[in-house]
């Protein structure tokens, strides 16, 4: 089963004077409220000058938990709470450590990562609930709305308690909503939840490869258990903290996503093009049921295969992505694109 970063092989990563890149997401951090580029050469010049970050070797504090835990407490607007915070290098690292937690209920289609973790260690992947010590749903998802709402979340927390499972929530996507969105939010007050973070997605820091687990607090002792120590850096923790320290800086970017999304499923339509699956996820992405690399290829306009793990088919799927232009005159060069075609 391939992993999510495969479908970027051999993929440009940038647009150039022949094509038009919606293979991923390229002008996000413009439309951020707040000018990351300048807060980060700030915090690296002030580095530069003590290294207080590069010094700090964290053998006190190895999954960066008190470094960044308060950070992440007052983002959610939870100062004071009692969950724990444990950190990775990237949410990849996050998925792979809980994969040793033996067979898993997959809910929805989500991204292959860890089915294919689990698979490899000997795992097995089901879409029934009772009886797996893991439960895994993306949220949001690509495809569904079945747990956008945090009440169903936490029946599905309860429900999976009640046979001893544990529920992880890939949250990579929701920095594209608004924080009270996340499942973050209730981990305090259930038993069994952990939610996965990054800043790869809406920030595009992928770059740090800096994560966080944000887990109930009597998962706390089992998830510093799992996922190994010393995975996040100290200089990633000191530029990850200046940058949650901000708050919710999404509010310009989110409503441009929701603009633009319309804007191309428009633009699409009248060129001919099938319907995307889902178009209110709050994603700047649409995904489509048919390949449709070669009717765009001819245009100059370049999208990627995605794959998932589809739960309830119990076996791999592809979709094709597209991810929306949000720069006014990239969607205006998309917009050129299909109507020469």
């Amino acid at each position: 089963m391939p992993l999510a970063n495969s479908s970027y092989e051999a993929l440009p990563l940038r647009d150039d004077p022949g094509s038009l890149n919606l293979a991923w997401t390229l002008d996000e951090r413009e439309l951020l409220d707040a000018d990351l580029p300048a807060l980060l050469a700030a915090e690296l010049a002030d580095e530069s000058t003590n290294l207080s970050a590069v010094d700090r070797y964290l053998v006190q504090d190895p999954h960066g938990s008190a470094w960044l835990g308060p950070v992440v407490a007052r983002l959610f607007g939870q100062p004071g709470w009692d969950c724990g915070v444990v950190c990775g290098a990237g949410v990849i690292s996050l998925l792979h450590a809980v994969s040793t937690l033996g067979d898993a209920c997959v809910l929805g289609d989500v991204y292959p990562d860890l089915p294919h973790f689990i698979q490899q260690s000997g795992g097995t992947l089901t879409s029934r609930l009772r009886g797996s010590p893991l439960i895994l749903l993306d949220r949001p998802s690509a495809v569904d709305d079945s747990f956008d709402r945090l009440d169903a979340v936490r029946e599905l927390c309860l429900e999976a308690a009640a046979h001893g499972g544990i529920v992880v929530i890939d949250e990579s996507y929701a920095n594209y909503r608004p924080l009270e969105y996340s499942a973050a939010t209730i981990a305090a007050s259930l038993d069994n939840l952990a939610v996965f973070r990054g800043l790869s997605k809406g920030y595009w820091l992928g770059g740090l490869r800096l994560s966080y687990c944000v887990c109930s607090p009597a998962l706390t002792k089992r998830m510093t258990a799992l996922i190994p120590p010393m995975l996040a850096s100290s200089l990633s923790l000191r530029l990850g903290a200046a940058v949650l320290s901000l708050g919710d800086i999404t509010v310009r970017l989110r409503a441009r996503i929701a603009e633009a999304i319309t804007e191309a499923v428009a633009l699409l339509a009248a060129a001919g093009f099938p319907a995307p699956i889902r178009t209110h996820s709050g994603l700047p992405h649409l995904h489509f049921a048919q390949d449709l690399a070669s009717r765009l290829r001819p245009l100059g306009i370049v999208g990627k295969p995605q794959p998932f793990w589809s739960g309830p088919l119990g076996a791999p799927v592809e979709r094709f992505r597209l991810s929306v232009p949000l720069r006014p005159s990239r969607m205006a060069e998309l917009e050129r694109r299909l109507l020469a075609g």
